[in-house]
Parts: structure tokens; sequence; C-alpha cells
């Protein structure tokens, strides 16, 4: 029996455990003060409290049981009690005093507490315990009431943020406005738009801000929306920013109504399309220059959509004789295409639109007429209209087949015509393979129709001085490298073993691109010229022969009689001047049987190391013992120039020069000669004092039978080959030769030869022929 004094008390222990468990809404903080202060009320040494859930009683907090609270799980039903106490007895507590905690009629869990003496606990125990269990249940319902609270708080806090976030950071303008026309609220967008700050654009109405040609439309149709007339709007609309400018937009309006149906105020959502607008005048404009264009074409031009036409130009209707464009809008293409050709068709168009890409080809189109049309097409998938289509160029081949067929018989008449001709002509597509005419294969010993390996002519093909030509250096393959070949002598070992002289000619064939499509060689046989050659050098040599022989017996004779008349002046000079013509006209033999071998390239040198500046002073002495009036000066720069020359070849090139400068050099002026050492090459100058050679006669001075136009008036007397035969033996020792005019009336020619090598100075004579 418990005493009225500790009623009072557990009274008051209750009404502490109520303050703490009401003033928390915490709901795990409910529960655990809820176990701990069960125990301590009943004096029981453990506690536990289990909520529902759905047909199963699941700890929610214990006191002192051993084990996690969740893991505690008893169902309901017949026996439940039981249970409970087997929870205490598994801790060795055999007495339980369990009550229900019941809310709005409900039972929603069970509290126990478990001692270690056995029983039930008492009324009072169960009247204490069912108080507590009555509290316990109103603040768990409190703190379940606080977290739907909270949960909506926040709900609603995201939705706010949600919409602040949509209405400022929409990529369009937004503004709330009254139903007075003023803005309440805009977003940065429309103010960028606008030109307006926040502050100066909620203090204005939106008639202030829109066109004065929109003003009307836009007021008449926000009326009717607040009416109810209409349950939204969209319009077309241009407002004026604080620069003056203009904004096209397009407008769209909703109206908001309270519950009750009264309209609040007006959403609105303005995007800027100035932009848009300006691409739709651009692609207006633009097809309207792609119809100007396409009605300009020589080319006939449609475009299907589908397989129906969407557009044709003039050009297409004219070659497939419809007249106007228009009527062939709207035909199926099969209508343009005879059976056979329609598949290759749709299968292009096919093809185009799985983004493949389409060479152009050669197709037939009907004509209105039934007739066929020989046509190349070219197709591309393009953007027409807003709409994917595949527009086709169509080129008449009429006239090409006319030309292709004027083009093959102007071919077989060329044919026949290189076939005809006497001389050698082989065309080569590549390195590899070539064919020619009658006449090539006849000299190649190639069968007739046989297109044949360049490279087995590689060793058949000599030059000039019968040496064998590597590959590459074959006149096809260098013709293809891009060498041009012009008169060069060869030689060619036909399969009988004969050697064959020809003049070989070869270049690329210009190609219509830039790109050649190969080359053509073009040779002859010079059997009879060199034969004839022969002849002309054999009969210069007689004639040469001949001519020495009575030149000699004058100048022997001369010379007599200079010395016999030695006491008379006057017949001394006539003898003398004989011996002079004498002496001239052995020169003049000898160019003329220099300038045959030359010809014939039968020159030969006998090259060895010899002193240049040595052999030059000698022919000026030679010179000036024949002319003395003449003074002859020399100049050497740099150390002893050793050359590898004839130097036979190098003293008649220098008394070429020095005679050519007397003859037009002014009389007793000197004659300078310069010699100026180099890197790898020496350099030797002859300068005469006199009128110069005009300069239109500059680039013939070393051509065959050349003579200064005023040679007569001056006395000069020559054939006019000296020059010539001067270059071609420089150019024979590997030198160059230049002539130059020089200022104040002077005139230089100048000629180079490469220094010897030091093995070519231990050398012996070398027998060369030019």
């Amino acid at each position: 029996m418990i005493s009225p004094a500790d009623t009072a008390r557990n009274y008051r222990e209750l009404l502490d455990i109520n303050r703490l468990i009401t003033s928390s809404l915490e709901s795990g903080v409910v529960l655990a003060t809820v176990t701990r202060y069960a125990a301590t009320l009943l004096r029981a040494e453990a506690a536990a409290l289990l909520l529902r859930e759905e047909e199963t009683l699941r700890g929610a907090a214990t006191h002192h049981v051993p084990g996690d609270a969740r893991e505690l799980e008893v169902p309901l039903g017949p026996g439940v009690m039981e249970r409970i106490r087997d929870i205490g007895r598994a801790a060795g507590l055999e007495g339980c005093v369990g009550v229900p905690l019941v809310l709005r009629a409900e039972t929603i869990g069970i509290l126990a507490v478990f001692r270690r003496d056995t029983g039930t606990g008492t009324a009072e125990d169960e009247e204490l315990l069912s108080v507590l269990a009555d509290q316990a249940a109103v603040a768990l319902e409190n703190a379940r009431i606080y977290r739907q609270l909270q949960t909506q708080t926040q709900a609603l806090q995201e939705s706010e943020t949600r919409f602040r976030l949509a209405f400022d950071e929409a990529p369009i303008g937004v503004a709330l406005v009254g139903l007075d026309g003023r803005f309440l609220r805009v977003n940065n967008v429309l103010c960028e738009m606008v030109g307006y700050s926040r502050e100066e654009l909620t203090g204005l109405t939106f008639p202030a801000i829109t066109h004065p040609d929109d003003v009307d439309t836009d007021v008449a149709l926000a009326r009717k929306l607040a009416r109810g007339e209409i349950p939204r709007y969209q319009l077309g609309k241009r407002y004026l920013r604080k620069d003056g400018a203009v904004v096209d937009t397009l407008l769209s309006v909703a109206l908001v109504r309270a519950p009750d149906g009264a309209p609040l105020y007006y959403v609105s959502q303005i995007e800027d399309v100035t932009e848009r607008k300006r691409m739709e005048e651009e692609l207006r404009r633009s097809e309207a220059q792609f119809r100007g264009l396409m009605e300009g074409l020589p080319d006939g031009v449609f475009i299907h959509r589908g397989e129906r036409v969407a557009y044709a130009n003039r050009a297409l209707s004219s070659l497939l004789g419809y007249g106007d464009p228009a009527a062939l809008t709207g035909r199926a293409i099969s209508e343009l295409y005879p059976p056979d050709d329609l598949a290759a068709v749709l299968e292009r168009a096919g093809a185009l639109r799985s983004g493949l890409a389409s060479p152009p080809r050669e197709l037939r189109m009907l004509h209105r007429d039934g007739s066929v049309r020989d046509v190349e097409t070219t197709a591309l998938q393009v953007h027409f209209e807003e709409q994917l289509g595949i527009i086709v160029i169509v080129r008449d081949l009429a006239e090409r087949k006319v030309a292709e067929r004027e083009r093959e018989e102007a071919y077989r008449r060329l044919r026949v015509i290189i076939d005809l001709s006497p001389v050698g002509i082989v065309l080569a597509a590549d390195e590899r393979h070539w064919d020619g005419n009658v006449r090539a294969r006849q000299l190649l010993g190639h069968p007739a129709g046989l297109s044949v390996d360049v490279s087995r002519y590689a060793g058949e093909w000599l030059d000039a001085e019968e040496k064998p030509l590597a590959f590459e250096e074959l006149p096809v393959v260098r013709a293809l490298r891009g060498d041009q070949l012009e008169g060069v002598e060869m030689r060619l070992r036909r399969p009988d073993g004969r050697l064959v002289p020809l003049l070989v000619s070869s270049a690329l064939i210009p190609g219509a691109g830039g790109t050649p499509p190969g080359a053509v060689v073009i040779f002859e046989d010079i059997s009879a010229i060199k034969d004839l050659e022969r002849l002309r050098i054999e009969w210069s040599a007689v004639v040469a022969h001949d001519l020495r022989q009575p030149l000699s017996s004058i100048e022997m004779y001369a010379r007599l009689i200079a010395r016999q008349v030695a006491a008379e002046p006057a017949l001394r000079h006539r003898a003398q001047q004989i011996s002079g013509l004498v002496r001239r006209l052995n020169r003049m033999v000898q160019d003329l049987v220099d300038f045959t071998r030359l010809e014939a390239r039968q020159l030969s040198l006998n090259r060895q190391p010899v002193e240049l500046v040595q052999l030059i002073e000698q022919a000026m002495e030679r010179m000036e013992l024949e002319v003395p009036e003449r003074p002859l000066q020399l100049r050497v720069h740099g150390a002893p120039a050793r050359v590898d020359a004839d130097a036979d070849r190098i003293a008649q090139v220098m008394e070429n020069l020095l005679t050519n400068a007397i003859k037009y050099g002014d009389p007793g002026t000197p004659i300078r000669v310069a010699v100026e050492v180099g890197a790898g090459q020496v350099s030797v100058s002859v300068t005469n004092q006199g009128p110069g050679i005009p300069p239109e006669q500059m680039p013939y001075l070393f051509g065959r039978f050349q003579r200064a136009r005023d040679v007569e008036r001056r006395g000069a007397k020559g054939l006019g080959l000296g020059l010539y035969i001067t270059r071609a033996l420089i150019e024979a020792h590997h030198g160059r030769i230049v002539a130059e005019r020089v200022p104040e009336g002077a005139m230089t020619f100048r000629f180079t030869l490469p220094l010897a090598r030091p093995a070519e100075q231990l050398a012996g004579p070398e027998q060369q022929s030019h």
C-alpha cells in the first residue's frame, strides 16, 4: 500500500516528466526520457517502449535492456504481454508491468518496466505507468506534428527558392504585372532587354515602354484575359528601350487568380526575337538569292523532298520540254527518269539521307515528248524552305557527246599522222610503260601494238660519246621528271647490235588541269647526216691540206723576198704584208676546220695540267710580235693558277680574244688582260677601249658567222667564227665565257676555268672529243 506522501511525490515527478517530454520536439529525446523515468518512477531495473509498425511491435527505446532496441520485435495478437515479459526474463527480470500507448483511441505502442521480483505490479503502478504512457503518446504526436511542420516549411522554402531562381534566372524576360499595368516584379533578362534597372522598371507600366503602334492591341488582350474571355494570349510586340532602340519580342501572358476566381496579377514571358527576325530575314533574302542564282545557271537544277519535286529552275524545264518550271513542281521523280535509271536515282537519294557522299553520275532523263536526254547529275542533301531535301544539278551531255565523238575522230586522225611520221614518236604515261608509232617501233625493235617497260632500254641508250645511260637518264624518264630535251644527240643500240645515231627531243605533255598526262619523246635517225658530216670533215681536211701547201710556199717565198730586198723598205714592207695575209688565211682555214669538227662533235682535247699564267704570257708575246703598235698589259691576282686543259686550245682562245680586241679596239689604246684566282676556279678577262658593241648585238656575239655591223668600215677581216669557236672550247673545258659592256666605251670578254685538283696535277694527258 502506497502512502499519500508517496502518491503526492509520484505525481510531482509525473509533472516534472511531463514538462521534460512536452518541452522537447525530438521524438528520440521523448522516447529516451520516458523509458528512463518509467524505470525510476516505478523503481524497476529496466524499461522498454515498443511502437506499432503495422502488425508488429518494434523496440523504439530501452533502459538497461541488453542489446539494440531496434532488434526487439513482438508480433501483435493474443499473448502479446507474455512475449513482452520474455524480454525481461532474458535479462533475468521476472516481474513486468506493461500498459498501452493510446492516441485518438488507437493503440500505437506499449510501455513496459521490468523488475527482479515476480508479479505484474500493483494497481497504483499501472496507473502511474498509464499516466506516463499517455504523456508519452501526446509528446510523440507533438514531435510528429513538429516534424511535419518542418518538412512543409522546408518544402515551402525550397518552392520559393525554385520560383525565385526560375523567375530571376530565366533565359527570357519574365514579369509580374498588376491589373493596373504596373510592373510588380521583373527579372534580370527583362531589365537587360529594355535597358532599365529593376527599380526603374517597377515604377513603370507596360504601355510606357511599348511601341505606340502595339499598345492598343496589348491592352485590349489584357482586358479580355482579366474578364475571362480568353485563357491566355501571345503577341508579337515591340518594346522601346531606354536608349530609344526598338526590341522585337514574342510576348506570352497568363493570369493568376485567387481561390475565389478574382484576378490577382498577370505573368508575362517576353522573348527577344530580334536576332531570330534578323535570321529569318536573312533566310528569306538567302532563299531569294538562291532562287535567283538557280535561275541564272545554265545547268538544270531541281530539288525533291521524298519522291516529289519541290523546286525546278527554268534551265531544267527547258531541257525536259516543260517550258514553265511550275509544271515540274509536285511531279514524282519517277516521271523524270526511265525505269532502268530510277533504281539508281532512289539508291543515291537513300545514300545521301544516310550521310554518304555521291559522286557525279551519268544518267538519262525523260523529255516531255518521251525521248531520252543524256545528262550528268550531281546530288547533295540541303535544307530548303526549312526542310531537308536533295538538290540535283543536271548538265546536258548532248554537246559533250558530240565533242567526245569529234575528239575520238581527231585522235584517230592524229594517230594516223603520227604513225606515218618519218621520225620516231613515243608517248609515255609513266616511267614504266610507253608506246610509239611505227617508225619508233622500227628503230627500237619494238613489236607492234605492245606497251613496253621503259627499264628494258636501260643500257641500250647511249650518249653522244657512246657511254650507256642509266635508267634515270633515259629521255622518257627525264621528260616525266620535268627535264626538257631539245635536239640532244644520242645513240641507240638496236637488237642486231648496230649503233644508230639519233637526234632526241622530249618534254612533258601539258595537261588541262595543270597535271601533265605524260611525256612525248621524238627521235630521228641521223645516220645519213652523220655520213654527210663525215664526208664534210674528210673534204675539209683535204681542202685544208691542199690550201695549206701553197700557202706555206707563198709564205716561204715572201720571207725570202723580204730578206733579199731588206735594203729596199717599200719592197720589204710588201713582202711582210704578203706574210701577214698568208697567216690570216691559215687562221681562217683552221677556223673552218675547227668549226666543222665542232659541228660534228669530233673536236678532240689533249688535257693535262697547265700553268695558265705562263700560257697567257706566251700568247701575248706572240701577239706583240705581230702587232707591236698595240700595248698589251697583264695583271695577276692570287696564287699561281694551274688548270687541267689543252694548252694549244687555251692558247687559241687567248689569240682569238686578243685578235678580237685589236680588231675592234681604238688604235693605240692598251689591251688589258687580268687573271684572278678564286675558290675552285680562275677568271681571265680581256678588255679593250673602243666604241663597244651595240646592246642589240650582244645576244648574238657567240653565234656562228656573226660579225659586228661596222666591221667592214673598220677594216676588220674574218669569217665570224672566232667567238663561236672560243665559247665551244671554253665550255668543252667545263668553263663559261661572257661579254660585258664596261662604262666609258670599254668591252670585256671574261672566261672562267676550273682549277686543277691535286689528283689531276699528277695525272697524265687525257684525250677527249667534243
